[in-house]
């Protein structure tokens, strides 16, 4: 008993999730055999000259086995706790992840891909047509935007040049919230006045900042 409890206080000094199910396996082991023992101890009572020698034993093996009861409820309360903190830091890490994605995809850091829409324009746009266009992209509600494969990020100088044609502006996004509110009477197209089209895509490219 001594040597098993010894054996348990160092496992459990170095305990992490493999450890607490090891001990768990062995104090079980132990109490099935503890209790195969005590039954075979108490057939032996019968023979009058044993039965105060075996009825302290048998008192020790049951107060011992309580101890390691005690012990294995501990362990398996420490179970839970070690796995729902573990549960708990996984859904952290996850958040964190997911946050840290969502900030390089607002500075540009990472290609974005996804459905959305693609505009293009046959004559030039003037840079407060230009600017315009992408501020109501991104009011609508956008992942990202590029300007001829150039990623536009809230930092981006938009100039002159950009509005030059061929001129094509890719936005991801839900493809038919975008195609419906550039489109719409008295939207943006409509505002510019310049020929434009914006063609839904299942799946668009825009790169990272280069």
């Amino acid at each position: 008993m001594a040597v098993l409890q010894l054996s348990i206080q160092r496992l459990r000094n170095n305990m992490g999730k493999n450890s607490v199910l090891f001990i768990v396996m062995i104090i079980c082991g132990y109490l099935l055999a503890q209790q195969l023992q005590v039954g075979g101890r108490l057939e032996q009572i019968t023979d009058p000259t044993k039965s105060n020698a075996i009825s302290v034993e048998v008192a020790e093996l049951i107060k011992g086995n309580k101890k390691l009861q005690e012990e294995l409820r501990t362990l398996q309360d420490q179970k839970s706790s070690l796995t729902e903190s573990s549960s708990s830091t996984s859904k952290t890490d996850a958040s964190l992840n997911e946050q840290v994605q969502e900030l390089k995809i607002l500075t540009g850091e990472t290609v974005v891909t996804g459905q959305g829409v693609a505009i293009t324009f046959d004559k030039s746009l003037q840079l407060t047509q230009l600017v315009d266009l992408v501020n109501a992209l991104r009011n609508i509600g956008v992942e990202a935007i590029s300007i001829n494969g150039t990623r536009i990020i809230g930092s981006t100088v938009i100039t002159e040049t950009m509005g030059d044609v061929p001129l094509t502006i890719l936005a991801v996004g839900s493809k038919d919230v975008l195609h419906d509110s550039l489109l719409r009477r008295g939207g943006i197209m409509e505002q510019i006045g310049s020929d434009g089209q914006a063609t839904t895509k299942d799946t668009l490219e825009i790169p990272s900042i280069k």
